[in-house]
């Protein structure tokens, strides 16, 4: 996206600050979701974007989730026709309460990525990190999660865990 050039008499609104001087998109989960045995990706109701074609972004953001140390936490991204890779630090799928960080290449489309939560009712926080890369056809970016492990304790993704994509130059 390129930048905007204004018009005579053309007032700033706050959506043009946002896409045109600030260049960024958050998204946040306003409310905790949980998943009860099942392990099909769920679209998530609040962490998704639209992403402008031929863009390079910068990902950012902290997914905070819990549920038994058998039913781990299930993601994928869902993305534009195109192109998308980055790499950042994860959690370890895992079935006993332990965590260890690994190196992770995050998976894109029907391909899930499964990271370990320690036990319901105890926090943990997943960081996600990386560089988009949109090609030639803009669309929807988006969380789908689910159970790693089917299992009757709910796994929950929680409020105030959040996205964000920082346009960069190219």
């Amino acid at each position: 996206m390129g930048f905007k050039t204004f018009s005579v008499n053309e007032y700033l609104t706050s959506a043009d600050a946002n896409a045109y001087l600030a260049q960024q998109q958050v998204a946040r989960k306003t409310a905790t979701e949980s998943v009860t045995s099942s392990t099909s990706p769920q679209v998530d109701d609040h962490l998704s974007m639209t992403l402008n074609a031929n863009t390079n972004y910068w990902l950012d953001g902290l997914l905070l989730t819990d549920g038994a140390a058998a039913g781990d936490f299930r993601l994928q991204w869902i993305v534009p026709s195109g192109t998308i890779r980055w790499l950042a630090n994860g959690l370890q799928s895992a079935t006993a309460a332990t965590v260890d960080i690994v190196d992770r290449n995050w998976k894109v489309g029907a391909t899930t990525t499964i990271m370990g939560t320690v036990a319901s009712g105890t926090t943990t926080a997943v960081h996600v990190a990386g560089i988009i890369r949109v090609s030639s056809t803009g669309g929807t970016f988006r969380l789908e999660w689910a159970q790693g492990t089917s299992s009757a304790t709910a796994t929950r993704l929680f409020a105030n865990s959040f996205i964000r994509c920082v346009r960069m130059m190219p």
